[in-house]
């Protein structure tokens, strides 16, 4: 998240659910990651329509790439 603002909104609402008992799970989008690194390098351009990506098979191998190998690893903030 880019916008401090909204990111510690974010937190706090996680933190909140937390201490009401709700173990949240937090998923990161991967979006910086893909487009501005993976697809640039692999020369792949992103395509999107509304504002949603338009994913079609060279992409999704690098969407699947980065959010399960490289962004989404399990992190236990709280036990």
């Amino acid at each position: 998240m880019k916008d401090s603002v909204l990111k510690d909104k974010v937190m706090r609402d996680i933190v909140f659910l937390s201490c009401v008992g709700l173990r949240p799970i937090v998923v990161h989008g991967g979006g910086p990651e893909i487009n501005s690194h993976w697809l640039d390098k692999l020369g792949i351009e992103p395509q999107f329509k509304n504002g949603l990506r338009v994913t079609d098979a060279a992409t999704m191998d690098v969407v699947e790439m980065v959010l399960v190998g490289r962004v989404n690893k399990e992190i236990r903030l709280f036990d």
